[in-house]
């Protein structure tokens, strides 16, 4: 059964399902993986319930095949069992993938002088969004930038954006959720990490959410500089209930093909250069005997 409930969302959402395990992978084997791995697998609860196996779940997540691949595996019953709770079980969101070819100008916020090369769409939940109408009330809502490491995205994705990341990257600022209207701005606290090295979107990854929050003046204050002058283009939420994130722009450093396509063609390139070679050096024997 397990079987067959991983086999489906990887058939209807590779990339999805691609960026899930990475944004895992990255808090497992994080130094502060206590923290990050925020819900944390029951099955990796040593026995007495309290303290974390974190050994044996980051071998399973090293060892964990290219998903594509994983179908056709013996002996992967271990990496099933935690896809499975992580997809199906664990709060599961649904990602979705806007091609590499996605136009920026169709895009709610401005992405020019960037280019990312996955942008994926998160799907709230029926429930969710029920919730979410119901805190927002009249108010409107607006969309802004954030950036924060990759170990943070399981987490942030899981149990949404916490106070807790921002309170510890910027505490020369006070508490709360820090957004910018500036890609250029957010972009700072996203620097590249490492996600997981099978991953089809790329080993190393840059992240940046794209939040919408509820325009509720109580539930926000201003940034100000050293002088008091309030910083333009940047929003603080107060209220973690006022906030959620509807899209991630990932940035990758190199991306993999998700065909193999691309290493079947670097084969066939070669092997036309090998036997140019060898016709080459025939003739050249055969001129160089007659000369002889």
């Amino acid at each position: 059964m397990d079987e067959e409930f991983v086999f489906k969302f990887l058939n209807q959402n590779l990339l999805g399902c691609d960026l899930v395990f990475s944004f895992f992978t990255s808090a497992v084997n994080s130094l502060r993986s206590d923290s990050s791995v925020r819900p944390f697998p029951p099955m990796y609860f040593k026995e007495d319930g309290i303290e974390k196996d974190f050994n044996s779940l980051r071998s399973i997540c090293n060892s964990m095949p290219p998903l594509r691949d994983l179908p056709f595996l013996p002996n992967m019953e271990k990496h099933i069992q935690l896809l499975t709770w992580l997809y199906t079980k664990c709060d599961p969101i649904s990602y979705t993938f806007f091609t590499q070819k996605f136009n920026e100008n169709e895009f709610p916020l401005n992405i020019s002088g960037f280019n990312p090369k996955c942008i994926f769409k998160i799907n709230h939940s029926s429930s969710s969004e029920q919730s979410w109408n119901a805190r927002k009330g009249t108010f409107n809502t607006s969309l802004a930038f954030h950036g924060s490491q990759l170990d943070r995205f399981y987490s942030i994705s899981r149990v949404g954006l916490q106070q807790i990341f921002s309170t510890k990257t910027n505490p020369l600022f006070g508490e709360g959720i820090y957004l910018s209207k500036h890609l250029s701005t957010s972009i700072i606290y996203a620097p590249y990490g490492a996600g997981w090295i099978n991953s089809i979107i790329g080993e190393n990854l840059s992240v940046v959410a794209v939040c919408e929050y509820i325009d509720d003046i109580s539930k926000q204050r201003k940034l100000k500089d050293s002088r008091g002058s309030t910083i333009k283009g940047m929003i603080v939420v107060t209220d973690s209930d006022y906030i959620r994130v509807n899209y991630l722009l990932v940035f990758s450093k190199k991306i993999k093909s998700i065909s193999g396509n691309g290493n079947i063609k670097l084969i066939i390139i070669l092997l036309f250069v090998f036997l140019a070679i060898i016709l080459y050096s025939n003739k050249f024997l055969r001129e160089f005997k007659m000369f002889k």
